[in-house]
Parts: C-alpha cells; structure tokens; sequence
C-alpha cells in the first residue's frame, strides 16, 4: 500500500509505504528493521540499530503482516549508506536489492506498487 511518491536523489521514483513492513534476518528471525519506502533498485529501511556500508543482508517479511503475501518472502540486499537520523536513536538505511527472486519481485510490485 502507498501513499504519495517522490523522486528520490538518482531520479527513481520511490514510493512510500502505508505500513513500515517489518524485516526480519532469514536464519535467525532477528527483527532488524522497517523498509520505509521503495523503488525500482531498492529502498530505505529504518531502524534502532546502524547498518554497516557494503554489508549484505538476507531480509524476510512475514505473511502475518497485512500484506496480503501467501507466504514469507525473502530477499537479498546490499546496504549502500547508514545515518543517524537527527538526534534520535534511530538510523536510516538505503538498501540495494541482490538477485531478487520472482516471489519477491511479485511481492513488493503487488505491495509497493512497483515492477522490479
């Protein structure tokens, strides 16, 4: 689900989301952090913790947030940049998708309105 859309830096429309989808790490179910928004290559992510610059992550959404997914979707995604946002504890992520499955492609077009 989206709400308005906006051009992000590179060009790429983005588009924000409706409800911040949980992502949970694929072996270990750890919640790591909320995608936020999406477009074409990737999306920004927010969280509590600090993602490292080229680190890779496995992410997971679970079917049990309403997103009308039939099942859990995993996807890979290179983390571009980190920072802190404002004097919060809270740190937005831009993150680049990695070989992403048709399940996933299928998933964010249908929840992210979006065709990857």
């Amino acid at each position: 689900m989206l709400t308005n859309t906006a051009l992000d830096n590179r060009g790429l429309e983005r588009h924000s989301l409706v409800y911040f989808v949980p992502l949970h790490d694929q072996k270990t179910g750890a919640f790591l952090a909320h995608m936020v928004d999406v477009n074409v290559r990737g999306f920004l992510a927010t969280s509590e913790s600090p993602f490292l610059s080229g680190s890779l992550h496995r992410f997971r959404m679970d079917s049990d947030v309403d997103l009308e997914l039939d099942d859990e979707v995993e996807f890979n995604a290179i983390c571009l940049w980190c920072k802190q946002d404002g004097d919060e504890d809270v740190y937005d992520a831009g993150f680049k998708f990695i070989n992403l499955s048709m399940q996933a492609r299928q998933a964010i077009n249908n929840n992210g309105a979006v065709s990857i």
